[in-house]
């Protein structure tokens, strides 16, 4: 996962805050929290969307690669973790909710075409340890078959050459056959996959 360009652009992220649309990613993750929720943002940066989270749930912690990126996080109610998804830092069964906003795909930012495949089955492995019986994963991507979807995707792999790793609904969706899952459709472009460990 880690990408040193983050590094380079962490500034950025807390003027651009996705915009508009954070609020929407907020609003579809917050309907799986209550008060007393302990949350994971895999990924979560500058905490763009702990930010707003962050008062509705009893706990959260953002892991982050990028140093820089965590250095940016204002409020002091969240708790920071400099790591990747291949080895979480944390014990089995620890969360209520784990959610990757946008993060997903970058999980194999630093590795080959050959390896994105165990990568990928090694992240998986350690969102799913990191849940309680009854937790939930929430991933939302951009649908690299939408318009927006494809320029984002070309941008990182042709311009930027990150290696990362976009799927669409379905194809992400294929890779929890053993998990109870539903697709949320945030946008024209942008998605949610509910994963439950709860068959």
């Amino acid at each position: 996962m880690a990408n040193p360009y983050f590094d380079k652009i962490a500034w950025l992220y807390p003027i651009i805050g996705f915009l508009r649309i954070k609020n929407k990613f907020y609003k579809n993750i917050k309907k799986f929290t209550n008060p007393d929720s302990i949350v994971l943002d895999v990924g979560g940066g500058t905490g763009i969307i702990a930010e707003l989270l962050v008062n509705d749930i009893k706990e959260i912690t953002i892991l982050d690669p990028s140093k820089n990126m965590l250095k940016k996080i204002k409020s002091k109610k969240i708790k920071k973790l400099l790591g990747s998804a291949e080895n979480i830092k944390f014990k089995d069964k620890t969360f209520d909710l784990v959610y990757c906003v946008d993060s997903f795909h970058h999980f194999t930012n630093s590795y080959e075409k050959s390896e994105h495949k165990r990568i990928i089955q090694k992240c998986l492995r350690e969102l799913i340890r990191i849940l309680k019986p009854k937790g939930k994963l929430l991933i939302i991507e951009f649908d690299n078959k939408s318009k927006i979807g494809k320029i984002i995707e070309y941008f990182e792999n042709r311009i930027m050459k990150w290696h990362s790793n976009f799927y669409n609904p379905e194809g992400l969706e294929s890779l929890f056959k053993n998990y109870k899952t539903k697709i949320h459709k945030i946008n024209t472009y942008c998605y949610m996959l509910e994963v439950n460990l709860n068959h």
